[in-house]
């Protein structure tokens, strides 16, 4: 073999050896850009994960407060009718239990102002 040959073929290999070390260097590059979007990817996914169990656990509490508001509001209707219905319901009232009942009102207008019949307290 002549020295042109040799030196051709050594040009060839190292144009060879750089092109190979460019694509594993993009190949290295790539691999880890796509081990960062994959790790942010599963972070956002245990975050989405964390907020639908909270959401659910929301949704129950609510949902026991609603169920707690309109057994409250049955009950207050069933005693309602029963006190209209009581046969001393339009018999006076003693001076000292009207004024316990009117304290008792403002009170719970002062809680709650938004309640019907509140609206003079405001």
């Amino acid at each position: 073999m002549t020295l042109r040959l040799w030196l051709a073929a050594g040009g060839v290999g190292v144009v060879l050896l750089l092109i190979s070390a460019i694509y594993l260097k993009g190949q290295l590059h790539g691999r880890d850009a796509e081990r960062g979007k994959a790790v942010a990817a599963i972070a956002q996914a245990q975050v989405a994960a964390v907020e639908a169990d909270l959401a659910r656990q929301s949704a129950a509490r609510v949902d026991v407060v609603v169920r707690r508001q309109a057994d409250v509001a049955d009950m207050a209707r069933l005693y309602s009718v029963e006190a209209a219905k009581a046969e001393d319901a339009n018999a006076a009232l003693s001076t000292d239990r009207a004024a316990r009942l009117r304290n008792a009102d403002h009170e719970l207008c002062r809680l709650a102002p938004s309640l019907e019949g509140c609206v003079s307290a405001r």
